[in-house]
């Protein structure tokens, strides 16, 4: 009733960028940053670093998005893959300002 959940694996030095929420007493859970999540979003999809795949997302960047701490995130990833994607969807959201 509340959705899919899809879970996949990543290495131990990739686990970061989560803050931990309390939903229900005594129920904690870890939930991704924003920024952790596109990030691996980018890092899970194939051909992420594509502008039509980004385009297709149709993503749109919040007015307080800090594309400076998207760009740390990836860089902490460590893919050559998502630091390309990242550019390149940073590129995309310039072009429809």
């Amino acid at each position: 009733p509340v959705g899919r959940f899809h879970f996949r694996h990543i290495t131990k030095s990739r686990f970061c960028g989560f803050v931990e929420v309390e939903f229900a007493p005594g129920q904690k859970a870890l939930l991704a940053t924003p920024y952790k999540a596109l990030v691996d979003l980018l890092y899970l999809a194939h051909h992420s670093d594509h502008p039509d795949y980004l385009q297709e997302l149709r993503i749109v960047r919040p007015p307080d998005f800090d594309t400076e701490k998207l760009f740390r995130t990836a860089e902490h990833n460590g893919s050559a893959k998502v630091l390309r994607a990242v550019r390149c969807l940073v590129t995309v959201w310039e072009e429809f300002r």
